[in-house]
């Protein structure tokens, strides 16, 4: 259903398509090709990705409708995405309960009922990271982690910049994993700066080495979801700089692990 362009074209026939197969799968069940589900589990629900299915099914069906990371955004009642907006806004209204995986998204949440919001904070398997074993060097070895695509990931990267042309006196290393087509621009943003080692992407594996090499992890996201690579970090035993906003908070521990 994920609409990005604000079409409401785009957006009515994806609620059309949405209830058809609705009615499919509820006819598949009661004839009993399909076992009956113990409950129907949506996951991130927002404006931009309305479920039109869940709620239809869980009702006809009288089963308990779940979504986790489910967004709600007032802001966009009216606009190009008031149909996509309404149609979230509905199935969350309808949810038996909201796993809220941050602050920023509980708080909207609550607005909803706040008797079925439950906190899911982010998490992963640390044993990849926690198990390698650490580097030391004279230098401070500083690693940044993320894709160079849109305005907030170049914006991160323009602000990594930023910092490091104000710490100048410190002797530094920095090595970056990541991609994409904003590439030139933000090699752009850390010209005339030395020790700067761009990796390009990176596969999963290599991360733990590489944070196991680096003495803290550097990345200001700008208006991070959460970002895993920060639980990450921490498990390998790195210290965080990084903003303190959006999901950032519900994945480091501000003057302990950041």
């Amino acid at each position: 259903t994920y609409d990005g362009k604000g079409d409401a074209g785009r957006q009515e026939e994806a609620r059309r398509t949405s209830l058809e197969a609705a009615e499919r799968l509820i006819e598949q069940i009661a004839s009993g090709q399909i076992v009956k589900p113990d409950f129907w589990f949506s996951y991130h629900v927002y404006y931009k990705s309305p479920d039109w299915i869940g709620p239809a099914v869980a009702e006809r069906l009288s089963i308990p409708y779940l979504i986790a990371e489910g967004s709600h955004a007032p802001k966009r009642q009216n606009g190009p995405w008031a149909m996509a907006h309404d149609a979230t806004t509905r199935a969350l209204k309808s949810a038996s309960m909201l796993l809220a995986m941050t602050q920023f998204d509980r708080f909207c949440l609550e607005w909803i009922d706040a008797s079925r919001v439950r906190d899911l904070r982010p998490f992963i398997d640390t044993s990849p990271f926690a198990s390698v074993e650490r580097t030391v060097s004279e230098d401070v070895r500083l690693l940044a982690v993320g894709m160079m695509r849109n305005e907030r990931k170049k914006e991160s990267y323009r602000l990594l910049a930023d910092a490091l042309r104000a710490a100048n006196k410190v002797r530094h290393t920095l090595t970056i994993a990541g991609d994409g087509k904003f590439r030139g621009e933000v090699e752009g943003y850390f010209a005339g700066l030395s020790n700067i080692r761009f990796l390009g992407a990176v596969t999963r594996d290599r991360l733990p080495a590489l944070m196991a090499d680096a003495d803290i992890f550097t990345w200001p996201g700008v208006g991070e979801a959460y970002g895993l690579a920060y639980l990450e970090a921490q498990a390998a035993g790195l210290p965080v700089v990084a903003l303190r906003e959006r999901g950032v908070v519900d994945v480091t521990v501000d003057t302990e692990t950041a």
